[in-house]
């Protein structure tokens, strides 16, 4: 999945109240105004993704890599790497590699989220994820080098609606600027 360039939501996959099955695919150079790469959204939504890259995709300030609103995703082998969150006139920006919103339930395993980057409002943030409400969990996960202008270089819960277990996992050398 590759160039593909929208105006509204998902570059690539829009998943809505749906069951999907991702393996082994490579989402790259996909742009939107909102989830560059993947969106998963929906009371009833579900989403498994192994074994696959989304890489180089970039949103006009919402998430560039994998959003996920009200759904359950399982991520897992996976490479979220290179996708950028940021509007090109506020610098804005959020959830550069993953976002979750509105009670989403999240959970990655063995994968590397890494050289991402989110732009910096007040209420931006998450270089490499991004938690507006939901739950994540990561099991054997590697954030690495992700930036944002705001808050969470690696990680940013917005607030008390969002919760993250991580076990077993590596977070180094993410930057985050809040000036």
């Amino acid at each position: 999945f590759g160039s593909n360039v929208v105006t509204s939501t998902a570059g690539a996959v829009y998943s809505f109240m749906g069951q999907s099955l991702i393996d082994s695919c490579i989402f790259t150079g996909n742009k939107s105004q909102f989830s560059g790469g993947i969106h998963v959204s929906g009371e009833n939504a579900r989403a498994q993704i192994d074994h696959s890259i989304i890489s180089g995709n970039t949103s006009n300030g919402g998430c560039a890599g994998i959003a996920v609103a009200i759904g359950q995703v399982r991520i897992n082998n996976s490479f979220i790497y290179n996708n950028i969150s940021m509007s090109d006139d506020t610098l804005a920006g959020s959830g550069g590699g993953v976002q979750l919103s509105q009670n989403a339930g999240v959970e990655i395993i063995n994968s590397v989220i890494a050289n991402n980057k989110a732009g910096g409002k007040e209420d931006d943030g998450g270089g490499g994820v991004m938690i507006y409400g939901g739950n994540l969990m990561m099991t054997h996960v590697t954030l690495v080098n992700n930036s944002t202008a705001s808050l969470g270089g690696a990680i940013r819960v917005y607030d008390s609606s969002g919760a993250v277990r991580i076990n077993n996992s590596i977070i180094w050398s993410n930057i985050a600027r809040d000036d």
